[in-house]
């Protein structure tokens, strides 16, 4: 109860024994919010004597509340109308695409060799390299060779014609590796075992070609030129 000076008792007595006493293990259900609550333990017969023992536990226990539960509101999308649709079809039409197919031109020419490779500790080619059709199904690789060699190298062999921009040959046991450029005018001679021992050559023509490429443009801009001064 909230206040102790009011009427508001939850007896639970009983009657086993000769003095009333509350029942042992009595459940009291002291409904709705209470801020305090007070246990006021009074004998009936104060005349008699006896002894009071009691224990005091209380539980509360949670409000049960009931949700209820919302409204949906009905689908404010409308139906599409079948008359209102429009089809677009659309035809696309393949397009082909033209590219240039470079082939390689393994022709007879003779290629300059950079000498990047270092001769104090590699057999590196050296001079010229000549590349040359043998009945016109085998190329013919001719090549010196000078530095760490065992004896005076010269390399001079054939390799199946290629159809490709890569070719193989060996020397001294090692593959050496010849690479052409897309331009055909470079060559690579790749040692794979000793990288280090690679090097490349330059085709002989290639500058003396680049030379008269720039004169032909120099001439035709000088027909040009002359051409708007005489209008």
């Amino acid at each position: 109860m909230d206040d102790p000076s009011g009427s508001s008792y939850y007896p639970a007595g009983s009657t086993s024994s000769t003095v009333p006493c509350f029942k042992m293990n009595s459940i009291f259900k002291v409904g709705g919010v209470k801020s305090q609550i007070y246990v006021v333990i009074r004998c009936k017969e104060l005349t008699r004597s006896c002894s009071l023992r009691y224990s005091i536990g209380l539980t509360c226990m949670p409000i049960a509340t009931t949700s209820t539960p919302k409204s949906i509101p009905p689908s404010t999308v409308k139906p599409v109308d079948p008359s209102t649709v429009t089809t677009v079809t659309a035809s696309a039409k393949p397009v082909t695409s033209i590219l240039p197919v470079v082939t390689p031109n393994w022709c007879v020419g003779i290629f300059n060799v950079v000498h990047r490779c270092d001769t104090r500790t590699c057999c590196c080619p050296s001079g010229q390299a000549t590349l040359s059709r043998t009945n016109n199904n085998y190329l013919r690789v001719q090549c010196e060779f000078v530095g760490q060699c065992p004896s005076p190298a010269y390399l001079d062999g054939l390799t199946p014609m290629p159809y490709s921009f890569q070719a193989q040959i060996a020397f001294l046991g090692n593959p050496i590796q010849i690479t052409l450029s897309q331009d055909s005018n470079t060559i690579e001679l790749h040692n794979p075992i000793f990288p280090q021992c690679s090097d490349s050559a330059r085709r002989n023509g290639a500058k003396s070609a680049a030379i008269i490429d720039f004169m032909l443009i120099a001439l035709l801009s000088g027909l040009i030129s002359l051409k708007q001064f005489v209008m």
